[in-house]
């Protein structure tokens, strides 16, 4: 009879433990080896810092660019080397500024990492894109700009976005030139974004933003508003009453927001000439514009809703208005609460709380 440990005939177990010792030794052997690959690798990395830290200080320190230290020489053909270089340039650069920035900046050419960046606008993966274009907008390689500018309107959301906001950082105001013919939507973020990065405005940029109130783009609209409103193009005021009355209620509340930043003397009346028959939303955003814009020819107006309207933040909003339309706002308000209910003089003593 055949000997067995376990139910197994000895033959087969001493096999089975045969190979099962063998994969556990190879699993030994695979998981010493990523340890040791990791810990190189950790290495590798800290000695890069160290490296790259040096050429930072030098650069950044000094009163003219300098020749880059010899020591780099030594990994420049690393092309991994060459990746993290870019980033932690670019990465520096956003905390420095003045002679130091453009140090980081001469230094970055001068390793020519800008054709590597440029060279990686044309990969197969989003991501190494948008960070091609990040670094090139980052560094100022103008060079760029007609790659850069061929990707605005790319279908992949990570390369479009980068490519826009890319192209204002390298040219300012005149980057936005892709808005002409944009074809997607600009999200809140990006317009925020996109706004951020713009310091001033030339000469001639009141044409092109009158251009873009008339964007098929209802997005673009929206930010050529916002754009009046920060700068406050005084001279497209007419053009902004003329949004009011739009289609599209977000151009409607963008309007309204960038009339309190560029009123001038007909701007209430345009305000409350569309009032009656707007929305609801249109009706509580003009009522909060007029407490800042209003005057005395408003008064009868601001009256009217603080007796009929049926909501009371129309009716707070009405009282503020008259509060600050008139020297006398004080004196009305006390003798219009002699005839207003209960409610209606709580909404009223409540603005007067606020406005001393």
């Amino acid at each position: 009879m055949n000997e067995t440990l376990l139910g197994l005939p000895i033959i087969d177990f001493f096999w089975a433990t045969l190979v099962m010792v063998s994969l556990l030794f190879l699993v030994f052997i695979v998981i010493l080896f990523f340890l040791i690959e990791k810990n190189r690798a950790a290495d590798l990395r800290k000695s890069w810092q160290q490296l790259i830290a040096i050429v930072i200080y030098e650069a950044a320190s000094a009163d003219i660019p300098l020749q880059p230290p010899t020591a780099l020489n030594d990994h420049l053909t690393n092309r991994r080397f060459r990746k993290y270089l870019a980033r932690s340039l670019v990465n520096a650069e956003k905390s420095l500024s003045g002679i130091a920035a453009s140090n980081l900046k001469v230094v970055y050419k001068q390793l020519r990492l800008d054709k590597d960046s440029i060279a990686r606008l044309s990969s197969r993966h989003a991501h190494i894109v948008a960070s091609a274009i990040q670094e090139l907008s980052a560094m100022q390689i103008s060079e760029a700009e007609p790659e850069i500018v061929s990707l605005v309107n790319h279908y992949k959301d990570i390369i479009r976005l980068e490519a826009q906001y890319g192209l204002v950082r390298l040219k300012g105001f005149q980057g936005l030139a892709f808005l002409d013919d944009l074809q997607n939507p600009i999200s809140d973020w990006q317009q925020l974004k996109l706004l951020s990065a713009i310091g001033q405005l030339p000469l001639n940029a009141a044409h092109h933003v009158q251009c873009w109130l008339n964007s098929d783009n209802q997005s673009v609209v929206i930010f050529a508003l916002k754009l009046i409103a920060k700068f406050q193009l005084l001279e497209l005021h007419e053009n902004v009453l003329l949004k009011i009355s739009a289609s599209s209620k977000k151009v409607q509340m963008q309007s309204l927001k960038t009339l309190e930043r560029i009123s001038q003397e007909n701007t209430a009346a345009a305000v409350i000439e569309v009032y009656d028959n707007a929305s609801d939303a249109y009706k509580m955003r003009a009522i909060r514009v007029l407490e800042n814009i209003a005057g005395i020819n408003e008064l009868n107006f601001l009256l009217h809703e603080l007796y009929n309207n049926d909501n009371s933040q129309v009716r707070l909003g009405a009282a503020r208005a008259i509060l600050n339309c008139s020297a006398k706002g004080v004196a009305v308000l006390e003798e219009t609460k002699k005839q207003l209910d209960e409610p209606a003089k709580t909404i009223i003593n409540q603005a007067m709380e606020g406005h001393y």
